[in-house]
C-alpha cells in the first residue's frame, strides 16, 4: 500500500535495439549506447550527439582521424 506522501511507483519498458542504421535508432530510441568490437564507446541521450557524430563514431571516428592524419603526414613527407 502507497502511504500519503509517498509518490506511486512508475512503471518502466526497456527495449534493446541492436541495429547498425543510425536513422531507424534514432526514430525510436531515447537513450544510445555505441559498441566498438563490444566494447562501450559512448552512451548518451537524444538529441546529444547529431546522427553525423553518431555515423563517424560507429565508422571508427577518432581511429580514422588518426589514421588521416598519418597519411597525411606521410603524404607531406614524401
Amino acid at each position: 500500500m502507497i502511504g500519503a506522501g509517498t509518490p506511486p511507483r512508475r512503471a518502466v519498458l526497456l527495449i534493446v535495439l541492436v541495429t547498425h542504421n543510425v536513422r531507424h535508432a534514432m526514430m525510436v530510441g531515447d537513450h544510445f549506447a555505441v559498441l566498438i568490437r563490444g566494447q562501450k564507446a559512448d552512451d548518451f541521450r537524444k538529441g546529444e550527439r547529431t546522427r553525423e557524430e553518431i555515423t563517424d563514431l560507429m565508422a571508427g571516428g577518432e581511429a580514422m582521424a588518426h589514421l588521416e592524419a598519418e597519411l597525411a603526414q606521410l603524404q607531406a613527407d614524401a
